[in-house]
């Protein structure tokens, strides 16, 4: 399976993202079990932090060269994939699934903005790729549940 996952290369160091980090790893550990996962990253803010990793087992796909190859999944996590972006994605390969990638504070931001209808900006954001495939109700409301008790833990 070819998988890309989005990287933020702005910062001066990849070490100083915890979210970055993850992208990183995740993209690693796809590699050991088989499956062909890049990162990809916009060179019009990319900053010191590809000098760091371009010696490990990884390919390092820039945004205009990744949206005219085949992907079979992106994982949007250090940059969020936009609509025009999906739609070249999905130009080369009409299947292609996307992942949003949630951790750490982001986290807990979008689980408030989707139970509490919170922070209206960030809300916008999130929707402006549709899933393919309408979740259903019953699994919005186990799901819905689970994030609420997460959220209320905290």
């Amino acid at each position: 399976m070819k998988i890309g996952i989005t990287l933020d290369a702005s910062r001066n160091s990849l070490f100083t993202s915890g979210i970055n980090q993850n992208g990183l790893y995740l993209a690693l550990l796809f590699n050991k079990g088989g499956h062909n996962a890049s990162l990809l990253y916009s060179p019009n803010n990319s900053g010191k932090s590809l000098d760091e990793i371009k010696d490990l087992p990884i390919d390092i796909v820039e945004f205009k060269e990744a949206v005219v190859q085949k992907y079979d999944v992106i994982i949007s996590l250090g940059v969020v994939v936009e609509e025009f972006m999906a739609a070249a994605f999905r130009k080369q390969n009409p299947n292609v699934k996307f992942i949003a990638y949630k951790c750490g504070n982001e986290f807990l931001v979008d689980a408030e903005t989707y139970l509490y209808n919170t922070h209206e900006g960030r809300a916008k954001t999130m929707s402006t790729i549709k899933p393919e495939v309408q979740m259903q109700y019953g699994l919005f409301l186990k799901w819905k549940t689970q994030i609420f008790n997460i959220i209320h833990f905290y």
